[in-house]
């Protein structure tokens, strides 16, 4: 695995994911640990495509847009996080593509979702590995939540709640613990584990 930190200096496409020179180490593969650091003097970074990458960090003052597109995260970085979200001042724009963790075994963790502003950024959420995928704080997703494979653990230290306002669809295992989870829209297949609150 590499680290691949996003840079947003080429003169003529300084926002796009697809060119070599907005980054330290080239158009980012599925073997990448993405980092988008602050980009107030830098470009904006929006993905060009559906893509897949090993893990997500976002620093303070990141700007990354999923352009519509779907992003794959099928592992986890050095620290043990599938997605990184450094601070409230990030910015991370789903649109209609959809976020999917891929890890096929193990843990992994959700870090900072709760810095995620679900009414322009969290939007459609897939889990299709096999590995436990906890989160790292409350999470809202405005859209879908698919889990088709593996665990989604609301941590059983913290309780964090989970408000789905689209339609939830499980053939994997949801663990509750002892959260309260939300779900506006229909939802199907469940596997339910631990209940706390559920509405």
């Amino acid at each position: 695995m590499a680290v691949n930190t996003w840079q947003g200096d080429d003169g003529s496409s300084p926002t796009d994911w697809g060119t070599a020179a907005n980054w330290s180490g080239g158009i980012p593969d599925a073997t990448d640990d993405i980092i988008i650091p602050d980009c107030s003097l830098i470009g904006n970074c929006i993905l060009d495509g559906d893509t897949t990458i090993n893990s997500l960090e976002l620093k303070e003052n990141s700007n990354f847009s999923m352009n519509n597109h779907d992003l794959t995260v099928d592992g986890e970085n050095g620290s043990g996080r599938a997605i990184d979200v450094g601070g409230s001042g990030a910015t991370f724009v789903g649109g209609t593509g959809t976020l999917i963790f891929t890890l096929g075994s193990g843990a992994t963790n959700l870090t900072g979702i709760s810095h995620l502003a679900a009414s322009t950024e969290l939007r459609n959420l897939q889990f299709n590995g096999a590995a436990t995928f906890t989160m790292g704080g409350a999470m809202t997703v405005n859209g879908n939540l698919t889990i088709t494979a593996g665990t989604l653990s609301t941590s059983g230290d913290n309780n964090y709640a989970l408000t789905v306002t689209g339609g939830i669809k499980n053939t994997g295992t949801l663990t509750a613990n002892a959260s309260t989870i939300i779900i506006t829209g229909e939802f199907e297949g469940f596997a339910l584990n631990q209940m706390g609150t559920f509405n």
